[in-house]
């Protein structure tokens, strides 16, 4: 595995926080662990009180692509490209892109757009956004159920869809006469099936 994390002051933060920022890696046998520390980073008293304008850290990293890969992040714009495995991103505020997937696929933001393009579709995927669009791309010949649901749902297919279920807010069917789940959830977003 190779780890590049670069840090920079956020933009209204302090520079010298950036050298209070730690970067941290454990692992064990089949695992790393990347984490960004920020606990030597203090507030800043302000004219409106106090506050903590973390920097930013931007990771680089490159593993095996049989890996499975977790992510988790607070303002997290997640790249993925070329795995061969499952992947989950949990991340609150931030866009999530994964190129080149042969794995099931579990993501998870708040507010951010998520596109995501499988290499294969062999198996379950789950997609939440409360504000953002999800985009979902997969070869011409998959085989997939789709079940998206959402507060007022938009939905666009370049697939003929064998629809089960459609309304304002839910929409199911199957694709080329169905197989594993593709579940999507969104508040406000609609989903695009390419």
């Amino acid at each position: 595995i190779d780890i590049d994390a670069r840090i920079e002051p956020a933009p209204d933060g302090d520079p010298a926080d950036v050298d209070k920022t730690e970067v941290q890696i454990s692992g064990s046998g089949s695992s790393v662990r990347i984490e960004s520390n920020y606990d030597a980073v203090l507030p800043h008293v302000r004219w409106f009180g106090a506050s903590r304008d973390l920097p930013r850290v931007h990771y680089t990293i490159s593993m095996p692509a049989t890996a499975r890969l977790d992510v988790s992040g607070h303002n997290a714009r997640v790249k993925v490209n070329g795995l061969r495995s499952d992947v989950a991103v949990d991340s609150h505020n931030g866009t999530v892109d994964v190129v080149d997937l042969d794995g099931a696929a579990t993501v998870e933001t708040h507010n951010g757009d998520i596109s995501i393009g499988f290499a294969r579709f062999a198996k379950a995927s789950r997609i939440e956004t409360h504000n953002g669009s999800v985009q979902v791309t997969v070869p011409a010949d998959t085989r997939l159920h789709v079940d998206a649901s959402a507060h007022h749902l938009g939905v666009e297919s370049d697939f003929g869809v064998a629809a089960t279920r459609v309304s304002d807010s839910h929409y199911s069917g199957d694709v080329n006469g169905g197989g594993p789940e593709l579940r999507v959830s969104t508040h406000n977003g609609a989903l695009k099936l390419r």
